[in-house]
């Protein structure tokens, strides 16, 4: 009988789940299901949220997991068997729990609360937490700052939960628990409060041998929110280890057997490691919405500048550096939806394309450096290596005969220079780059962001064309869960095979060597407290 084990991805937007068998690695099912709240611009009572923010309902991620799985089942053969089922997250997207471990949004005291619903990812509204969370580590020495790049992000878990401490006692009160959404999720089908280490050590200051940060410097940011480590709980578990066996209650609602293996939840782009078959010297760069770029390696130190290091996080056994873009497909379509002339959208429509593909079809036929163009794609602030989101995109070197599609590869460009910059950072620490895979939504589409990644990081480049790595990298590592003692089989066997390679243009790969320089110039001008761009911002923010 064939066995069968399920992936789901539950991204910003939408959730996607993939079903294989494990030994032939034949994906017999995949299905999607789009958030209907996506993210939610006001509460129930008609209250606005502010711009930067980004909430989202757990309503959307339990439909859409029930829907997936469903129809995913049905087009199953009937002589197979579903053995394992694993789940991923984007993150850090937060959500507070009751006792009972129900979303507190859920109950109708806090239906019309922001803060008892999920915080997603780019939630950016807590940077004035996450800048008192680092002054504190700073001034107190803290060494879990050495594993997140020396930098507290916005988009990790506790300036999330600080904001909620401070600005609606009454829920963080309520809360039992603060949990991702994978880790809520994962507590859904089996019951059991687990935490998933790839989570708590990329994005919740945890680290395998230390723990947590003590009390005392929680309490040293704001006094009394020490009791947050009160509100996390659950048996630290590693990548592909069993969380626990589905709840009968859980599995009749989604139409599975009780009893098969529930992986321990993981941060969705990690999962992409594993779906390509990944291995140490490999780097994996994920591009969708935004950008993660990943580093496997036998090396536990962490990296300055990389937001985060941690061991069995990607894969077992080695160690996980990660590096990452704010903003990538969000940059791309803001560009598109707001900057691209009539006659673009009709010449688009004419030839049956999209307007993505319609400049990238007329930016393809430009030779690098030909428009005079440079970029910095920062339009949702600078993950890696600055870690600084009060940074914003710049464009020099228009003139009146600049066209949309020469913006359009400059910001395709910016991006790619960007990856090298962590590409590099992970050179000069010593990680040799042996090869390097392309996964995600946009190298899946756009073939002219391919060849310039090659070109731009002057290597082979292995796209993944597979519409969903990483729900197939979520199956994957719950068929570990299933039959831990065959994990090489089932890389082996489950691992992306479409496959397409892209090589680097030696010509151009020089020009880039060159633009890349002026690129690093740019970005360490614009970044220094009096420049242009941090003057320009403080009047913004004086004009409020």
């Amino acid at each position: 009988m064939a066995k069968y084990s399920i992936g789901l991805d539950f991204g910003t937007l939408s959730a996607r789940g993939v079903m294989v068998d494990v030994t032939s690695g034949e994906i017999v099912a995949t299905a999607q299901y789009a958030y209907p709240h996506q993210i939610m611009s006001h509460l129930p009572d008609g209250t606005p949220l502010p711009p930067a923010s980004a909430y989202a309902h757990p309503e959307d991620y339990i439909e859409g997991m029930q829907k997936i799985i469903r129809q995913m089942t049905q087009e199953m053969p009937p002589e197979g068997e579903v053995v394992s089922l694993g789940i991923d997250s984007a993150t850090s997207s937060v959500i507070p729990l009751s006792a009972n471990g129900a979303p507190l949004c859920f109950l109708p005291e806090f239906k019309d609360h922001a803060h008892a619903y999920i915080k997603l990812w780019k939630h950016h509204t807590p940077t004035l937490q996450a800048a008192r969370l680092q002054q504190a580590a700073l001034r107190r020495g803290e060494r879990f700052l050495s594993d997140c790049g020396n930098m507290v992000s916005v988009e990790s878990f506790f300036p999330k939960v600080l904001e909620t401490f401070e600005e609606d006692r009454e829920v963080y009160d309520a809360a039992a628990l603060f949990l991702e959404v994978g880790e809520w999720l994962t507590l859904v089908l089996t019951g059991k409060v687990v935490a998933g280490e790839t989570f708590a050590c990329f994005k919740r200051f945890y680290h395998p041998f230390r723990g947590y940060p003590e009390k005392d410097y929680f309490n040293s940011v704001a006094p009394d929110f020490g009791t947050v480590l009160s509100k996390l709980r659950g048996k630290m578990l590693p990548v592909g280890a069993k969380a626990g066996e589905l709840h009968e209650r859980t599995a009749s609602a989604l139409g599975l057997p009780a009893g098969i293996a529930v992986s321990s939840p993981q941060l969705d782009a990690h999962t992409a490691m594993a779906a390509v078959g990944g291995k140490p010297g490999d780097m994996v760069c994920v591009m969708g919405t935004n950008g993660i770029s990943l580093m496997c390696s036998h090396s536990d130190s962490g990296l300055e500048g990389i937001s985060s290091t941690s061991s069995h996080c990607f894969l077992p056994d080695t160690y996980g550096h990660e590096g990452g873009q704010s903003s990538v497909g969000d940059t791309f379509a803001w560009f598109v939806n707001n900057f691209v002339p009539p006659e673009y959208h009709d010449n688009a429509l004419e030839q049956e394309m999209s307007l993505h593909q319609y400049l990238s079809s007329l930016a393809s036929e430009k030779k690098p450096g030909e428009s005079g163009l440079m970029a910095l794609n920062w339009l949702a602030g600078v993950r890696t290596p600055y870690m600084d989101y009060s940074l914003n995109g710049t464009l020099v070197g228009m003139t009146l005969q600049t066209k949309p599609e020469d913006i359009y590869r400059a910001l395709i460009e910016a991006t790619l220079y960007s990856a090298r910059q962590i590409r590099d950072i992970f050179k000069n620490h010593g990680h040799t780059v042996s090869r390097c895979f392309l996964a995600g939504g946009i190298p899946r589409k756009n073939e002219l962001f391919c060849q310039l990644a090659a070109d731009i990081l002057g290597v082979d480049v292995h796209a993944c064309t597979f519409e969903d790595t990483c729900a197939l990298g979520s199956a994957i590592l719950a068929a570990f869960a299933w039959g831990e003692e065959k994990r090489e089989i089932l890389i082996n066997n489950m691992r992306c095979k479409d496959i397409k390679d892209y090589y680097p243009d030696f010509a151009a790969r020089d020009t880039y060597d060159k633009l890349y320089a002026e690129y690093m110039r740019l970005g360490n001008i614009m970044k220094e407290h009096n420049s242009v761009m941090r003057t320009v911002t403080r009047i913004k923010e004086e004009m409020k």
